[in-house]
């Protein structure tokens, strides 16, 4: 995706976290890949 930290909606971000907090396994873990791919394609990220 190629965006800043400071670019993240958080807002949105938040609002998403808030309204699917009871997925199920398996979109959690779908979830939690896609996130994962996002933070390491993020530009300025640091370990």
């Amino acid at each position: 995706m190629g965006c800043k930290v400071e670019d993240v909606d958080k807002e949105f971000v938040l609002g998403i976290l808030l309204q699917n907090s009871d997925i199920n396994t398996e979109a959690k873990a779908r979830v939690k890949l896609r996130g994962k791919r996002f933070l390491e394609d993020m530009v300025g990220r640091q370990e």
